[in-house]
């Protein structure tokens, strides 16, 4: 940005003037406000990030020191003369400001615009606040200081500058000065507020904490809070200036400008152009957190100087036939460049102003419509007009390098797309189509996006190399390629790199070429070792590059680069006559891969022919050490560990493991004889590659630690030496190397010699065989190949030594390739890379099997499955403890309920405490397993039982032989094996439960007191009904039904077990807490799935009805179907059912109904024994009197009701029941058995059989008895009778009849 003055360019904020003093000048209290005003300062820059809309940023200003400690002129002034620069306005009637085209002493003068002049007069000039920064002392002398500060106000009133004065003092120094009273006084002369006007910063010397935060207070509170609004108020005042003399025409006179040679005219449009730059400018000041507003205004602006100058063209075009350039005066052209200047700050300002309302795509395109506008207004010569546009990609790059990354990560290509088609489908979602093929059109590249009207370039990087390859001078393009390869190395750095450049190539790819670019600008001017610098730091890349390539494609590209850059290296460094790094760059070009010969036209071999390699005195070069080597490779090392026998999936200890090592040579010997100049008159030269030792290194990768520092590892590293006397060509191409175990290490021998005569020996395969003693997970993590070219001709000899570490071995895929021989191999599956091996302890040998077959599990049961464990190998785990767990597994995609823990022990162990083998019994191979879950969703359950060892921790040595045979196992290395998998069927619920709860009756018991006799203590008026309920639970067997559909073997269902209820508790509570509810012991008549409870009031107070909330547990067991005689080893389950709300009536009344064989009652004239009492006893348990009617019907075919006993007539008129009463009524009837031979077709018509009983001697539903009608005369409803027997049933398809089964 060093092509415009800086003025131009300045991020404009409120302009602030602090003036400090000179007694107070570089002491630590100045110095430290500095240090906090400076935080708010933005004085010099370009970019702050407190200008990007919508994020939260403390003010920032403008902020310039008037400090008298840096004018030496005023060292010897004291106080009372401290120089203060105040600005003046100048005003002379009827005269323009001299920064005004219309003044004659003006730059601009008579048809400019706008100078730096204007932008400085608010950036340097005219503040909108001082502040005052002096030291307050002795209250005497108060009067002198309220003067000065008085006079200070008045001056900058004239300017409309607020002042704001900061009295420091020492607090230590003070006395009996009172600060508070003096600064009252002080505001009160002075009229300075409290909040803005006039502070006091009293600090301790000695506490530089305190200076500290004190300075930070005050700053914070002034600029922070109390300036915003003063110079919102200041800056709106001059936009307001400048709306209103925007209504103002002046206009020149001929005469005025008779003198000046200019064919430029100035219009009403230029006076408006630069009215409407100055709005832009100010709107900046007034709101510099969002410069939206600026930015309409400077486009405005911006559009209407391209129209004059557009005009300016085309008027002197049409006077001097095209040739404008050359017929301008030197006055227009000083015009037309301020005019181009004023477009590019405008430019400057807009790119700026839509970066800071986080629109950087509107930006790019803003800068480049720039260009392209002017390049279309203007025509100059190519290499000027380069120039210029290399400048404006300049500045763009240097603003956009100080931009937060968070805002250029919207110019990722994806996330533009995303957000057009969201506003596609949102908006233009009736022209879809059209849409879409707009939203196609936007197009990402590398480090740039395709517009349909244009590219633009989206990281800093890449536009600074934009502007080096429009730039024409020689100093800038180098200075411009490294601020371009120093932005991109940022970025490299960066995490949001990824971000910044679209598309899939690495960062890596352009900072190569850029080096390059550096190198060929530095090549061209002969500085060869600058140039070596860069060309050195390209191959680098390249190297990179070529090692891990994306695709075989790019390989041969990267090869294309690394030769070239290579090429250029070697030509420099025979320049420069460096035969060391000659020799080491013809090796690195000897190892590139053969270019194909599509590729082999564009490069052409640089290096001079007549320079001789050998052609040295030094005898250094005699043996040269490569110490460079890692961008390159002169060999290709493939690796291989199987185990040796092929047919084994997985290795153990003391297994052989078989290590095979390929090595291929990289080196292209044909291209190596090209650089060497071959002698005529005796042979060439001669070149041997020699691999001096190869040493393979294994490590465990598992991550277990040895326990012992000479404990032995699981696999031992290999050693071999070059040994040229062997045999370099076995039969089948393989050499097996056996050699001698030295402590940690193999170490053998082979011919490993590559003679270039020798061309049958392009590459070497390497086997080794040996033994694991140790189990974990093993990787040849290394290695290292010795390597010696031997470079020969005639009498001398240079050796190049060179050490590669190999630690890649990558390979993506699962199979691996091994060597039968040279020629042949077979393909083998891995699991693991082709460098590593899983090596597992021996596995122990267990038989396991159920005792009893397992039919299914049912959730809430703890389940017992008897085992028996045979452990056949115990004697291959020496000093080892073998331990059989189990677990639950479920299904990878299974929804299981929440929280479903299951609880699994052993023999009654501990949950999840394994089952230790090792100290079992020999005859003792019986085990139990329990398992325990309350819920689990699935079908199955799926056990499985594995084993897993642990070393046993033992002082003695009884068997050292068996010790030392396996000392070299690990000691941390825990293995688990699958032994066995049980899948059992999962049964919901061992029951299906329905629950009903019906009135009961007792006779005994005073349920319903007498109203009339009173107890001798109650709090109630009234009686206390009592009511005798039952509920009864009908259970369903479910696991009955499940295992007779699983079972089809009758003889199987026979033998299966069985659930057995071995109790029941109920659980019967009310929803109404005044309600009381006690259960009944069960008597001998009733069974445990009924349950007898009472329900009281517990205050006396009549509840018409209630609601009762009834559960059980059930409590049951399995019971084989055989064995009868174990209750007590056998587990007891519970079964919760779910919860039942009923509403109990306990204020209506209700007719009981029972019936009572006569003959229990040895009743004499009972004839056939079939004389009955039916008893109905009819409920009144509320403080009224109900009228009641009732009728006995149905009944004259089977029944006679003639016994004198009976007292209540058959049909009874109305009659009332008293309060809290129950009311008798028995009918002692005779039933009458069929007469034989005797049918009735109507006598069927009670039954409940779908056939009917077809005559009137009992049916299978028992006696049919007659129907009893009781009728609420008041409430004209029927009261429902209610049976108390278990004996009598009713029919729901039927009328109303009920039926009795005698004992």
């Amino acid at each position: 940005m060093d092509n415009y003055n800086q003025l131009f360019l300045q991020l404009l904020q409120p302009f602030i003037r602090v003036h400090i003093s000179h007694e107070l000048a570089n002491t630590p209290i100045t110095t430290t406000l500095i240090k906090y005003f400076d935080q708010h300062n933005v004085n010099g820059k370009v970019w702050d990030n407190c200008i990007i809309r919508n994020r939260l940023s403390s003010n920032k200003y403008i902020i310039d020191y008037d400090n008298n400690n840096n004018n030496n002129n005023n060292n010897n002034q004291d106080d009372n003369n401290d120089s203060i620069s105040i600005p003046t306005k100048e005003y002379t009637p009827k005269q323009h400001s001299i920064l005004s085209p219309f003044n004659k002493d003006s730059d601009i003068f008579p048809n400019g615009i706008l100078t730096h002049e204007w932008f400085n007069k608010y950036i340097k000039i005219f503040p909108f606040s001082l502040i005052y920064v002096c030291k307050l002392t002795d209250p005497l002398i108060n009067h002198q200081l309220i003067a000065k500060i008085t006079k200070l106000k008045q001056d900058l009133l004239a300017v409309d500058c607020k002042l704001t004065v900061i009295f420091v003092a020492n607090f230590e120094n003070s006395g009996s000065i009172d600060y508070d009273e003096q600064l009252i006084n002080l505001r009160r002369e002075t009229g300075l507020s409290k909040l803005t006007g006039l502070l006091l910063l009293l600090h301790n010397n000695n506490s530089t904490k305190s200076i500290d935060k004190d300075c930070e207070m005050i700053v914070n509170s002034i600029l922070n809070t109390h300036f915003k609004q003063s110079s919102h108020e200041y800056y709106s005042q001059i936009e307001y200036k400048l709306k209103q003399r925007n209504k103002k025409y002046y206009s020149l006179t001929s005469s005025d400008i008779n003198h000046i040679d200019t064919s430029i005219e100035l219009t009403p449009k230029f006076l408006e152009t630069r009215n409407l730059i100055k709005q832009g400018i100010i709107q900046q000041f007034l709101n510099p957190h969002n410069l939206e507003q600026s930015n309409k205004l400077l486009e405005i602006a911006y559009q209407s100087l391209i129209t004059i100058l557009n005009s300016i063209y085309i008027g002197n075009d049409n006077n001097n036939n095209n040739n404008n350039n050359h017929f301008l005066s030197s006055h227009d052209k000083k015009i037309i460049k301020q005019f181009r200047n004023l477009l590019d700050i405008m430019a400057f300002h807009i790119v700026r102003g839509y970066l800071s309302i986080e629109e950087p795509l509107k930006a790019l395109k803003k800068h480049q419509t720039h260009i392209l506008n002017v390049k279309s207004v203007i025509n100059e010569d190519s290499s000027h007009s380069s120039n210029w546009e290399s400048i404006q990609y300049e500045w763009l790059a240097q603003l956009m390098s100080l931009v937060p990354y968070s805002l250029i990560t919207s110019l990722n290509s994806t996330s533009l797309i995303n957000q057009k088609k969201l506003l596609l489908l949102l908006v233009l979602l009736p022209l879809l189509r059209l849409s879409l093929s707009l939203s196609l059109s936007l197009v990402s590249y590398f480090g740039g996006l395709r517009l349909p009207e244009f590219d633009v370039i989206t990281n800093p990087g890449l536009i600074y190399l934009k502007a080096y390859e429009l730039n024409q001078i020689k100093d800038k393009r180098i200075q411009l390629l490294i601020e371009a390869i120093s932005e991109l190395e940022m970025n490299q750095n960066n995490d949001m790199n990824k971000y910044l450049i679209s598309g899939t190539n690495s960062l890596n790819s352009i900072i190569l070429y850029i080096n390059w670019l550096l190198a060929e600008e530095f090549y061209s001017d002969n500085k060869l070792s600058k140039a070596i610098d860069y060309y050195e730091m390209a191959y680098s890349s390249s190297s990179y590059n070529t090692t891990s390539p994306s695709s075989p494609s790019s390989q041969h590209g990267w090869n294309n680069i690394s030769y070239l850059i290579l090429e250029k290296l070697l030509n420099c460094y025979c320049l420069v006559g460096n035969k060391k790094l000659q020799l080491t760059t013809i090796l690195k070009l000897s190892t590139i891969p053969m270019i194909p010969q599509t590729y082999q036209t564009h490069l052409t071999l640089s290096y001079p022919t007549d320079d001789d390699i050998f052609n040295y005195e030094d005898s250094l070069l005699d043996n040269i050490d490569i110490i460079d080597g890692d961008s390159y490779e002169l060999f290709k090392v493939d690796t291989l560990i199987v185990n040796n026998d092929l047919t084994k999936r997985e290795t153990n200890v003391h297994d052989d493991i078989t290590v095979q090592i390929g090595l291929k040579s990289n080196l292209n010997h044909q291209k190596m004889y090209q650089y060497f100049l071959k002698d005529t008159t005796t042979t060439t030269t001669k070149i041997v590659i020699n691999i001096n030792q190869i040493d393979i290194h294994f490590s465990r990768i598992d991550e277990k630690k040895k326990s012992k520092e000479n404990s032995h590892p699981g696999i031992k590293n290999i050693s071999i030496t070059n040994d040229t006397n062997k045999d370099p060509n076995p039969s089948n191409g393989l050499i097996k190397l056996a050699g001698q175990e030295l402590g940690l290490t193999f170490v053998d021998s082979a011919n490993l010699s590559f003679p270039r005569e020798d061309k049958d020996r392009s590459h070497i395969l390497l086997q080794h065989v040996q033994s694991v003693t140790n189990s974990g997970h093993f990787q040849i993590d290394l290695i290292k190949l010795q390597i010696t070219i031997q470079l020969q001709r005639k009498e001398k000899c240079i050796n190049l030594n060179k050490i590669e570490l190999h630690q890649d071995f990558s390979n993506i895929t699962n199979i691996g390739c091994y060597q039968i021989s040279s020629t042949k191999q077979c393909k083998i599956r891995l699991d693991y890379p082709n460098n590593e091996i899983k090596i597992y302890p021996v596995k122990p040998d267990i038989n396991i099997k159920p005792k009893l077959p397992i039919h299914c599990f049912i959730p809430g049961e703890k389940l017992s499955i008897p085992l028996e464990i045979n452990y056949k190998n115990p004697h291959h785990h020496v000093n080892k403890q073998i331990y059989l767990m189990a677990k639950i597994k479920s299904p990878s995609t299974a929804t299981t309920a929440t929280n479903d823990v299951v609880a699994i022990n052993w023999d009654g162990f501990k949950d999840d405490e394994p089952l230790n083998l090792i100290n079992l019994q020999k005859n003792d191979n019986i085990h139990t397993l329990y398992i325990f879950t309350r819920n689990w969703n699935q079908e199955y359950l799926n056990i499985e039982l594995q084993t897993y060892t642990e070393n046993e921790n033992e002082n003695g040595n009884e068997n050292e032989e068996e010790n030392d045979k396996d000392e070299d196992e690990d000691e941390d290395e825990v293995v688990v094996y699958d032994i066995a998998t049980f899948t059992i069927p999962v049964l919901s619920k061992p029951f299906s439960c329905q629950y009903v709860i019906t009135p009961d009756f007792r006779d005994k018991a005073t349920d319903i007191p007498s109203p009339f006799i009173l107890p001798n203590k109650t709090d109630h008026n009234m009686p206390i009904a009592v009511r005798l309920w039952e509920g009864k639970l009908k259970i369903i067997d479910e696991y009955k039904e499940f295992m007779e559909e699983s079972l089809r073997n009758k003889e199987q269902q026979q033998q299966q077990q069985q659930l057995e209820i071995v109790d029941i508790e109920f659980n019967i509570v009310s929803k109404n807490p005044e309600l009381i509810i006690d259960l009944i012991n069960n008597d001998t008549n009733n069974t445990i799935e009924n349950q007898q409870f009472i329900t009281r009031s517990k205050s006396g107070f009549s509840h018409r009805n209630v609601t009762v909330v009834s559960s059980a547990i059930i409590k049951w067991k399995r019971r084989n179907h055989n064995d009868n005689d174990n209750d007590d080893d056998e587990i007891i389950n519970e079964f919760e059912t779910p919860e039942w709300e009923i509403t109990l009536p306990l204020s209506e009344p209700r007719v009981l109904f029972r019936i009572i064989e006569q003959e229990q009652e040895q009743e004499q004239d009972a004839k056939h024994n079939n004389g009955y009492k039916l008893q109905y006893i009819l409920e009144n348990p509320t403080p009224r009197v109900f009228t009641f009617t009732t009728q006995l019907t149905d009944y004259e075919d089977q029944w006679i009701f003639n016994n004198s006993k009976n007292i209540v007539p058959l049909i009874q008129p109305p009659f009332p029941v008293l309060p809290f009463s129950r009311h008798y009524m028995d009918f002692i009837g005779e039933y009458l058995p069929a007469l034989e031979g005797m049918s009735d077709s109507n006598s069927n018509l009670g039954c409940g059989s779908e056939s009917g009983c077809g005559s009137r001697s009992r049916c299978g539903l028992g006696l049919k008895l007659p129907k009893f009608k009781v009728f609420d005369v008041q409430y004209k409803v029927t009261l429902p009778i209610v049976s108390v027997l278990k004996d009598i049933t009713s029919i729901p398809k039927n009328t109303g009849n009920l039926y009795y089964k005698p004992k």
